[in-house]
């Protein structure tokens, strides 16, 4: 039996309706990943321009609303003494030898008692800067310099690639702290070595183009971190 050529030229047009079928999802496709991908190299210049360049997943838009409207003042961190907890306290007494001899230390952070580095400061006479304003200081300073960019170009073209501004915190040990320490933070930082061997030494400093911003002189030993001084690093005001 003849097939008659009708039949041929039906399946040929459902063959090419397939085929361009096919390429219009294929295109579809290829628009949805196109868009996806300049979706995602968007929030990843936008997470290096405010210095998330490891982490930049899910960055939302940073609100520059927040920031201060004048520079933080580091003069303004306020100190607190060291409190050496009363040896005629029951829990006190308990919550000091249940760390010393069982390693609990549990109770005695619950009642805020300064373990051996906090101790020693105590001893020292050293005032340590308020924590809680510190971190606050930390997180305005970042707004802050980021909020200061925000009104400039930022982001520049060298050489047929990207340049952008980062602006972090960062903590290095004290023996690779690259920059002159002030001689008052450097006896302070000597001071509590000598006191307490065991202590890690850092510089907390602000990173901003590679230059330095008030880094702060760091104390820490298993659960206690103490900031004991914070200065002006020189090479940034002649910048400034």
């Amino acid at each position: 039996m003849k097939i008659p050529d009708f039949a041929f030229d039906e399946v040929a047009r459902v063959r090419d309706l397939l085929i361009d079928r096919e390429r219009e999802q294929m295109r579809e496709q290829m628009m949805r990943e196109r868009v996806m991908m300049e979706q995602i190299d968007m929030r990843r210049m936008r997470a290096i321009d405010w210095g998330f360049a490891g982490n930049w997943e899910g960055v939302a838009d940073i609100d520059l609303t927040k920031a201060p409207k004048s520079e933080p003042d580091r003069k303004l961190i306020p100190r607190l003494g060291v409190a050496l907890a009363d040896e005629g306290e029951n829990e006190a007494t308990l919550a000091k030898e249940a760390e010393a001899l069982l390693g609990y230390n549990v109770l005695r952070r619950k009642l805020n008692i300064p373990g051996k580095l906090g101790e020693v400061l105590a001893l020292l006479d050293i005032e340590p800067l308020n924590t809680e304003a510190v971190e606050k200081y930390k997180a305005d300073m970042v707004l802050w310099r980021k909020k200061q960019h925000a009104g400039q170009i930022s982001m520049q073209v060298e050489f047929g690639r990207r340049v952008f501004v980062e602006v972090s915190w960062r903590r290095v040990a004290f023996a690779k702290c690259k920059e002159e320490v002030p001689l008052f933070a450097l006896r302070k930082a000597v001071q509590v070595k000598k006191a307490c061997p065991e202590a890690i030494l850092e510089v907390d400093e602000l990173i901003e183009e590679k230059k330095l911003i008030d880094p702060f002189l760091v104390a820490r030993l298993d659960d206690e971190t103490y900031y004991l001084e914070v200065w002006k690093e020189p090479k940034f005001e002649e910048t400034l």
